[in-house]
């Protein structure tokens, strides 16, 4: 697959890129050195872009890449101050329902890049889950 940041960019000033990254390329390529990733494809363009976080291989959305090691810092202490306010859309199997559901569960991430519930070691993780729109058999959530 070839891309070029031109072709996913939706949103640039002096310190940013937004970009919509597709389904199916990585945003680092640590594990996979073979094929395209955002972090290459950022690199390629100018090497002083910096990715400022990622998203699963199998998620598509927005990515913020920074131009500058002041502007990482910028939008790196905001995540770390959970200022960032992120929102995933997914459709899922049945009729569901959701309005504000709260889930406040700790998460850890393993060595094998799976993520589990862990009270003890986990990261702390509020996701409030909402429907969006209900279909005859699938529920689109945010």
């Amino acid at each position: 697959m070839s891309l070029s940041l031109d072709e996913i960019t939706i949103f640039e000033n002096e310190n940013y890129i937004l970009v919509n990254k597709p389904y199916l390329v990585s945003s680092l390529d640590e594990r996979d050195t073979k094929n395209i990733s955002i972090h290459k494809i950022a690199k390629a363009q100018f090497s002083g872009n910096i990715l400022c976080h990622r998203l699963d291989k199998e998620t598509s959305g927005c990515l913020a890449i920074a131009k500058s090691e002041e502007a990482y810092r910028h939008l790196s202490i905001q995540f770390e101050k959970r200022l960032v306010k992120k929102f995933y859309h997914a459709f899922v199997n049945g009729k569901r329902e959701f309005k504000n559901l709260e889930v406040n569960l700790p998460i850890l991430t393993l060595s094998n890049g799976l993520v589990k519930i862990d009270k003890l070691e986990g990261k702390p993780s509020l996701t409030v889950f909402n429907t969006l729109d209900v279909y005859k058999f699938h529920s689109l959530l945010e």
